[in-house]
């Protein structure tokens, strides 16, 4: 880790990069919410009492900055439960992190956004018909009003 990765830079590292709200991180962090603001003004991970913060800390910087290597994720995947029956946050939660389990989470989330992708492109294209006739139908009415108001 390098030294410039204060408990401030880590909890906004890990809040951005993994979308999570002050909640989500104290989640992660395994501490309350109020100790996620106050650690999001520390400048020296020194000042962390506890040796397990410093750790949790330390762990999540790599994870961090090991999912920032990967294609960024859109849209809400935090909480998608995933093919073992767990969220990332539930990973990301449990007190020794399995670093491979996260990186799997990624891959697993990834293919999902192209399937939901694909699902929702399919859905476009069944709607699409219904769509045409509403408009066609609209016009028609449209143009049965003008035809009314001028005559």
């Amino acid at each position: 880790m390098p030294p410039l990765a204060t408990p401030a830079t880590i909890v906004d590292r890990a809040r951005n990069l993994l979308a999570l709200t002050v909640t989500d991180a104290g989640r992660v962090f395994r501490v309350s919410r109020p100790t996620i603001y106050q650690w999001q003004s520390i400048g020296d991970i020194g000042q962390i009492r506890s040796h397990k913060d410093r750790q949790r800390l330390k762990d999540m910087w790599s994870i961090a900055e090991t999912w920032s290597k990967l294609t960024p994720l859109k849209g809400r995947w935090l909480n998608h439960i995933l093919p073992g029956g767990k969220s990332l946050l539930d990973l990301l939660s449990v007190e020794k992190i399995d670093v491979a389990a996260v990186l799997s989470a990624h891959a697993s989330l990834s293919m999902s956004q192209q399937e939901l992708r694909g699902k929702e492109h399919q859905r476009v294209l069944q709607v699409l018909p219904g769509l045409r006739d509403a408009f066609k139908n609209l016009d028609a009415l449209t143009q049965q009003r003008d035809r009314q108001e001028d005559g």
